[in-house]
């Protein structure tokens, strides 16, 4: 395509987008820019400034990805995007006491009648910090408003999955049963995504619900063969299954293959969050497997991701303890 329209700059973007879902940031970075010298109001452009920023961030230049977010406040327009953006590299770092502030100024921007999406993707997003800051009474606030207007949502099916196992984590898993049979005749059996997406959600409960077997066995049968786009969240969520079941052997090996995935497929939307405390979680199942050097190595490599974080959250204080187990061995 370049060479017969070697100044298409959509063409760059999409170059660009194939290179970070192989986690090849740096040339997603070098396609991103030569779409912009093409065309520089492409860089305005909500989802494409929030993919070429974390990819920055993949490559540890996060002042670069600051400036290109925060050049959408200027705008009364795109204000609110580049807020949202700026929330999510704070989170990243956990920063959890700035990005709320961030999120709720985005809901005051937008007024009392929002897209419904992106407001419910807010809420969603204000009740991951919650859960992080161990409120729960605010996260089920967050999620209830993240989950009431799904009718006008268009992704149903996909972010009542989402939303879903976020109650089943957070301890209602009727709540998420209800969000799961809500969304059930909207289901396409011809699109393997959302399929998937309806099967994690009820593998999720089942999980919550003392049947970790069950879900075990559900989410194994979602394989790359599917069809479906889920990886990171698939892996996430087996890992998590097998860490209920109690088979830590599994659990070490999904989530190994979780946090060896591109950067790209986990960060920067919803189940980042998830992705980050995988670290901790993989580092305590390796101090109980005995691998300290491993437990310390990935315990490290969260450290740096989070060398600002808010001392308060649940995750510092896991970690911390963890650290301390670590230097008595």
């Amino acid at each position: 395509m370049l060479r017969i329209a070697p100044d298409d700059a959509k063409t760059y973007i999409q170059l660009a987008t194939a290179y970070d879902e192989l986690g090849e940031f740096q040339q997603a970075v070098e396609e991103y820019s030569q779409a912009f010298r093409f065309e520089p109001s492409m860089l305005a452009i909500a989802n494409i400034n929030r993919e070429y920023g974390f990819a920055l961030v993949a490559l540890g230049q996060d002042d670069k990805a600051v400036q290109a977010f925060s050049a959408m406040l200027a705008k009364p327009e795109t204000e609110a995007d580049g807020l949202r953006s700026l929330a999510m590299l704070d989170l990243y770092h956990g920063r959890y006491e700035v990005a709320r502030r961030r999120y709720e100024q985005v809901l005051s921007i937008w007024g009392p009648k929002p897209n419904p999406f992106s407001a419910a993707r807010v809420h969603f997003m204000l009740a991951v910090i919650a859960q992080g800051e161990g409120d729960s009474r605010v996260q089920m606030k967050q999620l209830d408003e993240a989950a009431a207007n799904l009718n006008a949502i268009g992704p149903k099916v996909i972010w009542a999955a989402l939303v879903g196992k976020a109650y089943a984590r957070a301890g209602a898993p009727k709540k998420a049963t209800a969000l799961l049979h809500a969304v059930a005749p909207y289901v396409d059996k011809r699109n393997p995504e959302e399929v998937a997406y309806s099967r994690i959600l009820q593998a999720k409960i089942d999980s919550a619900t003392g049947h970790a077997a069950d879900a075990v066995k559900a989410l194994a049968m979602l394989n790359s063969d599917s069809g479906a786009n889920v990886s990171g969240i698939w892996d996430e969520s087996l890992a998590h299954a097998y860490q209920q079941e109690g088979n830590i052997e599994q659990a070490v090996y999904w989530y190994e293959k979780l946090l060896a995935l591109p950067q790209g497929r986990s960060a920067s939307w919803e189940p980042q969050q998830r992705w980050l405390a995988s670290y901790d979680v993989l580092a305590s199942d390796y101090l109980k497997k005995g691998d300290a050097q491993k437990a310390r190595q990935t315990l490290g490599t969260f450290s740096n991701l989070w060398k600002g974080a808010d001392p308060n959250l649940k995750l510092c204080k896991e970690t911390q303890e963890l650290r301390a187990e670590l230097l008595s061995r």
